[in-house]
């Protein structure tokens, strides 16, 4: 016996967002030109440090700055400083960004994003069954399936990073704005099981091969200040599956299952 089956789906979703970060510390923008004389000043003190000069002993920075014998060391730390002043790899202010745990928000809809997002697929079942006998039958089947993109409204909701050039494009991006986790994209999944189903009256036994495979699978993941729904890869799953009832005396019922 042959059976198919077919679903299609279109689904649209109009979502708004808006929220407000009040942490202050959080949209600070350590790469700011406006603090290039601070960094700066902190490269110049790491570099005594490592010459081991106390960069908070105004006589012994003097000392060794004066110093014929050092003063060509001195010189070098200072250009150094200079030079990577506004060097974002070199900032010895990047490890605060570890403690910036609310950064600005950007709300949609906005120039960028039209908070608007659809999904359409056609989703298919295949299934050939045969009966080898009144009690045995054998089958395979071919099934796939579909679950559309979610949208994340928490507090932790962040543009696409296919949108990042347009938003900057566009002058809407705030300090130190995060992006990735608007949505999670479209889930899709193929499932293959071949199997025997066996029927005796008081017992009965079937057993199944399977094969699964879900691409873009939808999981919530930690951002470090919420959850939200990612796509986080790709998940498979291969085994086998037994189970078996068998009715004893008209009175007692044995269930095994093993996958």
């Amino acid at each position: 016996m042959l059976t198919l089956g077919g679903n299609y789906t279109h689904d649209s979703k109009t979502f708004k967002a808006a929220a407000e970060s009040s942490d202050v510390f959080s949209g600070i923008d350590f790469n700011a030109p406006q603090y290039e004389p601070f960094r700066r000043m902190l490269l110049v003190g790491g570099g005594l440090r490592q010459a081991g000069v106390d960069p908070n002993d105004p006589a012994a920075v003097l000392a060794f700055a004066s110093n014929p014998a050092t003063a060509p060391i001195y010189s070098a730390i200072v250009a150094n400083a200079v030079a990577n002043q506004s060097n974002p790899l070199a900032n010895p202010l990047a490890q605060l960004r570890a403690l910036q745990f609310m950064p600005p928000f950007l709300d949609v809809p906005n120039a960028v994003e039209d908070g608007r997002i659809k999904d359409d697929d056609f989703a298919y079942t295949v299934r050939l069954a045969y009966d080898l006998s009144d009690a045995i039958n054998v089958y395979a089947s071919y099934a796939t399936g579909f679950k559309a993109s979610s949208i994340n409204l928490s507090r932790d909701s962040r543009p696409s990073l296919a949108d990042r050039t347009a938003i900057v494009g566009a002058g809407l991006n705030p300090n130190n704005l995060t992006y990735g986790s608007r949505f999670a994209g479209p889930e899709e999944s193929r499932v293959i099981e071949l199997g025997v189903k066996g029927n005796w009256g008081d017992v009965s036994a079937n057993l199944a091969v399977f094969d699964q495979e879900i691409k873009g699978f939808q999981s919530n993941i930690f951002t470090g200040s919420g959850f939200v729904l990612l796509n986080a890869g790709e998940q498979s799953t291969v085994g086998v599956e037994f189970e078996s009832t068998a009715t004893l005396f008209d009175a007692l019922t044995l269930n095994l299952g093993v996958t």
